[in-house]
């Protein structure tokens, strides 16, 4: 009669351990996942990073993308059929050294 009795207790006990070590596999499972949200190589702080990131080239780009128009616009200057004199006369100065006897030169470090 007492190995009956202590069946039965056992059995009793048995579903609650499953159903305990069932909620502590979610709750980690859980953690886990959480974790790699918000830290992993797809994760929400990576993102923020990335974001920041893709600011920081689109300000880069916007300024490249000035200069260029500004190269442009002196690239098209120079065209003979669209020949702008002053622009060509700055430039000639600038490249070969040329100065009119009535202008000043001023010589800084950078030159």
């Amino acid at each position: 009669m007492k190995i009956e009795n202590f069946n039965i207790s056992y059995q009793k006990k048995k579903p609650k351990i499953k159903i305990f070590t069932l909620n502590n596999l979610l709750f980690l499972f859980f953690i886990y996942f959480s974790y790699f949200a918000i830290n992993g190589s797809n994760g929400l702080l990576n993102l923020m990073k990335m974001n920041n990131k893709l600011d920081g080239l689109k300000k880069e780009l916007s300024i490249l993308q000035k200069e260029e128009n500004g190269l442009q616009i002196k690239n098209n200057g120079l065209y003979i059929k669209s020949l702008d004199l002053d622009l060509l006369e700055e430039e000639s100065k600038k490249s070969l050294g040329y100065v009119d006897a009535s202008e000043v030169v001023i010589l800084t470090e950078n030159e």
